[in-house]
Parts: structure tokens; sequence; C-alpha cells
């Protein structure tokens, strides 16, 4: 019962929130958020992700591309498996770090 009562409440508020929307001259209120975000009055609601560069294209179709990161596309699991392009599964130590081996 609470929960119908709060659901109206909150329809009329909304109501009139649209219609101050409307007299200060946007069409809709996804236009309002989109012009006080602008001004910087509130954040964002999306955040801005940083670009991420392409480390890996399919010679066949240049429009394929892979940055490395979640799982590999079809067309690069078919070139390891046919020996094209090998991707190390294991990372060399020695090779991050210097090692001194004793004999």
């Amino acid at each position: 019962m609470a929960d119908v009562k709060r659901k109206a409440e909150y329809s009329v508020v909304y109501g009139e929130f649209q219609e101050r929307v409307v007299s200060l001259g946007f069409a809709t209120v996804q236009d309002f958020i989109v012009a006080i975000e602008a001004q910087g009055i509130i954040k964002p609601s999306r955040t801005q992700r940083r670009k991420v560069k392409i480390r890996y294209r399919d010679p066949d179709n240049t429009k394929d591309t892979w940055t490395g990161r979640g799982k590999q596309p079809n067309w690069l699991q078919a070139h390891i498996a046919n020996g094209f392009l090998s991707i190390p599964t294991t990372l060399n130590p020695a090779r991050f770090f210097k090692l001194k081996i004793w004999n």
C-alpha cells in the first residue's frame, strides 16, 4: 500500500518537473540533463573510457582488429591454430627481471 502511494507521489513530482523543464525551453528532460552536464552543474552520467591501441590486425581482413583485452576473436584463434601467429602463453621471468643464475 505504501509503495503505491509513494509511486503516485513520484509521478506527481515528475510531472511538475517535466512542466518546469518545458517552460525553460527544453523539449525533453533528457535535453535538460545534457545541457546541465555540458555546463558542469552535474557530473556526466557516462564516464569516458580511455581508448586502447590496436595490437593485432587480421591480414586477411584489415577491419578485424583486437586490442589484446578480453577473449581472443575467432579469426585470431584460427591464425594461431594454423601456426600463422604465436602468442606466448607463459612469460619468461628472466625477460622482466635481472636474475643472477648461480652455478
